[in-house]
C-alpha cells in the first residue's frame, strides 16, 4: 500500500513535471509539508533529464533562502540566503513578489529546461481575499510563468492548513492535500522506535498507531516523549489513554482533528 505521504510526495513531483506554476499544498503540518516538497522537488531532478535548478524556501525574517546540497550526496544540504533580507518599512509579500519576479527573468528564463521550486509557507494566511494587489500581483507572475516560450520549469508552492482563494486567482491555483499520518506511518516513524528501544510489543505499539491515528506527527512524537518520560511504555492501556488526552487538547487547539474510527481488538 502506497501511504498517504508518499502518494502525496509522487502527486506533487507529477504536478512539476507537467509545470504547474501555481500550487496550493494544503496540510495542517508545515515541517512535512515543506519536506514533501523538497523530496519531490528532488525526486524529479534523479529520476527525469532535468538538470539541477533552484529550490528556495520564504520566511519573514529572511526573506528566501536557497537550498544548496552537495553533489555526492544530496541528502546533506544547508540553506543560503537568497538576495537581500526585507526591508522592514516594506510588505514582505510585495519584497518577495518583486524577487519572484526577477528570478524568473534572469535565472528561470534562462534556464528553462532546469527545475525552479519556491515554497511560500502561510502565503495562504498572509494572501486573503481582500489582499487584491497581492492577489493580482501574483496572478501576474503565473501568467508571466504560463505565457513565456519556452515555458520555463518555475513553480510557486504555497503551504497551509486552509486558504481563502482570492477570486481572481481560483482558475490559478491547484489544490493538493496533504493528509495526517495514518497508522502504518506513526507505526513506522514513532512507535517501531518503542519497539525496540523499550521492548514494547510489537502488537502493542501497532495497537497505540492506530489509536493515534488523525494526530500530527508532531504531536504523535511528543506525546511518544511523554509516555517515555511517564514511563508508561510497558503500560499500553496507560499510554492510550495518554494519547485520547493529547487528541482532546488537538481538538481544543484547533476545532478539528481527522477522525479514523478504532478498529476492534482481537
Amino acid at each position: 500500500m502506497e501511504l498517504p505521504y508518499n502518494k502525496c510526495q509522487r502527486e506533487l513531483q507529477e504536478l512539476l513535471q507537467a509545470q504547474y506554476p501555481l500550487i496550493f499544498l494544503r496540510s495542517p503540518e508545515e515541517s512535512r509539508a515543506v519536506n514533501c516538497a523538497i523530496g519531490a522537488h528532488e525526486a524529479l531532478i534523479a529520476n527525469r533529464e532535468i538538470p539541477d535548478g533552484e529550490l528556495a524556501r520564504w520566511n519573514s525574517l529572511d526573506g528566501f533562502q536557497r537550498r544548496s546540497v552537495l553533489e555526492e550526496d544530496r541528502s546533506k544540504a544547508s540553506w543560503k540566503r537568497l538576495g537581500s533580507p526585507p526591508n522592514p518599512q516594506e510588505d514582505p509579500i510585495m519584497q518577495a513578489l518583486n524577487l519572484l519576479q526577477e528570478r524568473l527573468e534572469k535565472q528561470a528564463t534562462a534556464n528553462p529546461s532546469s527545475q525552479h521550486s519556491y515554497l511560500l509557507p502561510d502565503w495562504s494566511t498572509l494572501i486573503e481575499p481582500t489582499c487584491h494587489l497581492t492577489a493580482r500581483k501574483l496572478k501576474e507572475l503565473v501568467l508571466a510563468i504560463e505565457q513565456k516560450r519556452p515555458q520555463p520549469r518555475m513553480t510557486l508552492i504555497v503551504v497551509g492548513s486552509d486558504w481563502s482563494i482570492p477570486a481572481i486567482l481560483r482558475n490559478h491555483v491547484h489544490i493538493l492535500d496533504r493528509p495526517l499520518p495514518i497508522g502504518e506511518e506513526l507505526y513506522q516513524d514513532v512507535f517501531s522506535v518503542a519497539v525496540r528501544k523499550y521492548e514494547l510489543g510489537d502488537k502493542e505499539a501497532r495497537g497505540l498507531s492506530e489509536e493515534a491515528q488523525g494526530m500530527p506527527l508532531q504531536a504523535a512524537k511528543q506525546t511518544a516523549r511523554l509516555i517515555t518520560a511517564k514511563s508508561l511504555w510497558d503500560q499500553p492501556e496507560e499510554a492510550g489513554q495518554l494519547l485520547l488526552k493529547v487528541k482532546t487538547q488537538e481538538i481544543r487547539k484547533t476545532g478539528v482533528l481527522e477522525y479514523y474510527p478504532r478498529k476492534e481488538k482481537d
